[in-house]
């Protein structure tokens, strides 16, 4: 009987290990959330678009959303595109002569991504076994699904109707024992959209102050930035040493020396034009620009697989998604410090890059955005800086953006880690929403320390 014992203890160890490596240690139960408000459900006057049976094949929903996509409103693509293979959207197509798969991953599509990981890695069924607890409250399909009423009704009010569908969960919430218990301590809530929407606007007031929010290019002492996702998501190391292949040595010769800028709202930017014309007249930029609905995710992202550099001007908000996509295919960003460029307004000067994602890449230090990208201080340095940085520069940041890469990677998330450990070995544990929940397993566990006196 000793070796099976012994065989045992052995398992519960490497559980043990596993939990700790990608779930903090974690435990997590999923807290019910109250159902969206009325006016969700659509006015029966428009009619359900029907999804060819074609475009549902290969398609994965999430087991936890109880999103009927098919008859919630008139554009159940939306919604699929949200919520279709674990937030990851639709397969596209294998990269080149390999075996990488690339995705058209939604831009607004991480906070699916984050609950989809801990319903296959951390989760337990029973809340009393919890010693964390999930809000997947599906913030942007509410977003969306009030945007199309409003299209048909302008009488309804988005912010009102998301202030009044908080309200109700706050209500619910404070009646919970979970809840009570830590005061939301140990609550989770993805919540995706960058800009100060119902929900971020209350995240500083006495009932969510406690509360861990997960939302995209944010500084905030409850509230962690998280990585837009992008077309790769990996089921293996073997995936990202081949990624790693594809694009540091197979398209490095390949590379043009030039900034590519690729600004396709500037149009409603105006602080955005002297940039482009910047680039136009210079030698050392190149302005590329796509014809709006011809050209999709992720054949954008990948146009930066052909040049050294990105120039990454901010939009509504400091951080985009193609500053993402530019470290994923090896491409240097060109960023810019002050200003409209590096923020369009004053008030989000911290949540550019540098302070935003600091805990995530660094645990707090601001300065590590200069080992991964160039600083411009204006139009023409940005478009100037190409022509005069040495080769031995470029190949040191490529080579730290190499080693950024894995920690800003969602992985596939229809399959556990758990069944198979010795595919994520080398990278697995780097994976972003792994470092986001040992981050919150700490803080859990230093706010149930007593206070030295």
């Amino acid at each position: 009987m000793r070796p099976l014992c012994l065989l045992c203890l052995f398992g519960l160890a490497r559980g043990v290990a596993y939990l700790e490596e990608l779930c903090g240690g974690l435990k997590f139960a999923m807290h019910p959330f109250p159902p969206f408000p009325s006016v969700v459900q659509m006015p029966q006057k428009i009619p359900t678009i029907e999804i060819p049976s074609e475009e549902m094949r290969g398609l994965t929903m999430p087991p936890w959303t109880d999103a009927p996509c098919l008859s919630m409103y008139p554009y159940p693509r939306l919604c699929m595109n949200l919520y279709e293979n674990f937030g990851q959207g639709r397969l596209r197509w294998k990269l080149g002569r390999s075996r990488l798969e690339v995705w058209r991953t939604g831009q607004f599509n991480a906070a699916v991504e984050v609950v989809g990981y801990i319903y296959q890695n951390c989760l337990v069924q029973n809340l009393d076994n919890a010693d964390a607890f999930l809000l997947p409250i599906p913030f942007e399909l509410l977003f969306r699904v009030l945007a199309v009423a409003r299209r048909e009704n302008h009488f309804i009010n988005v912010r009102e109707e998301t202030d009044r569908y908080i309200d109700l969960l706050e209500e619910q919430l404070g009646e919970s024992p979970y809840w009570q218990e830590h005061q939301g301590a140990n609550f989770l809530l993805p919540y995706t959209r960058t800009a100060p929407h119902a929900m971020m606007d209350r995240v500083d007031g006495a009932f969510w102050n406690r509360t861990r929010f997960l939302s995209i290019e944010w500084h905030s002492e409850n509230i962690f930035a998280m990585p837009y996702p992008t077309m790769l998501h990996p089921s293996s190391d073997a995936d990202i040493d081949e990624w790693f292949h594809h694009v540091f040595e197979e398209r490095q010769a390949q590379r043009r020396p030039e900034a590519l800028l690729m600004v396709g709202a500037s149009g409603t930017h105006a602080f955005r034009l002297p940039l482009v014309q910047a680039c136009e007249n210079s030698a050392s930029c190149h302005h590329m620009t796509f014809d709006k609905g011809a050209v999709d995710y992720p054949e954008i992202g990948l146009a930066y697989l052909n040049f050294t550099f990105s120039i990454q001007p901010a939009g509504d908000t400091p951080t985009r998604r193609a500053l993402f996509d530019s470290w994923l295919t090896g491409c240097i960003p060109i960023l810019f410090d002050e200003g409209a460029l590096g923020a369009k307004f004053p008030v989000q000067e911290a949540n550019r890059p540098d302070p935003a994602y600091s805990r995530l890449f660094t645990g707090g230090n601001s300065s590590w955005i200069e080992d991964y990208a160039l600083i411009a201080l204006d139009e023409e340095d940005a478009v100037s800086l190409p022509a005069r940085i040495s080769p031995e520069r470029v190949r040191k940041i490529q080579e730290n953006i190499r080693r950024l890469i894995p920690r800003f990677l969602y992985w596939e998330a229809r399959v556990p880690f758990r069944l198979n450990r010795s595919r994520w070995e080398k990278y697995g544990e780097l994976n972003a929403v792994g470092m986001m929940l040992r981050d919150f397993a700490q803080e859990i566990r230093n706010a149930s320390e007593p206070e030295a006196t």
